[in-house]
């Protein structure tokens, strides 16, 4: 699903780009929109490897949610009241669905993994010294005991 985010914003921010005539600031955003578009659907598709090796963050579903939440958003844009300024919403609109649905989602996978978790091993399950009491302080060396400390007299 956020493979289709990816590719949709990507493709409609190259659409708006070639269009329309803008200023050079909202080229700069239509480029980047379509970079980060693109960026996504290579993390989905774990191609090439030195895409999640630059961008770890992709990895996880609620970084990859928030990131998509991002590019939705700067997707959506006020300032250009073309015709296709329905395009533009639904795009955003989907790709900040998405990325909601992938940060909930992969926020209670996470939980749930950390829930299910078995407790770490032992290394010998049968000692009954796993919690030893502490070490007696009259035989420790002098600076770990502050009252044999003759600095301070």
């Amino acid at each position: 699903l956020s493979c289709v985010a990816g590719s949709l914003v990507a493709a409609t921010n190259v659409y708006l780009a070639v269009e329309y005539d803008m200023e050079l600031r909202m080229y700069a955003v239509r480029c980047y929109s379509a970079f980060f578009g693109a960026l996504v659907i290579l993390a989905e598709l774990e191609r090439p490897d030195l895409v999640l090796e630059y961008f770890k963050f992709l990895r996880f579903g609620p970084s990859k949610g928030l990131f998509l939440v991002f590019v939705g958003i700067l997707t959506l844009d006020t300032e250009d009241a073309d015709a296709d300024d329905r395009l533009q919403t639904v795009t955003a609109l989907l790709a900040v669905a998405v990325g909601a649905l992938c940060v909930v989602l992969g926020s209670i996978a996470s939980l749930l993994s950390c829930l299910n978790r078995p407790p770490p091993p032992r290394d010998n399950p049968d000692d009954d010294d796993y919690f030893q009491e502490p070490a007696d302080l009259a035989n420790a060396p002098s600076w770990l005991d502050p009252s044999k400390d003759t600095a301070l007299v």
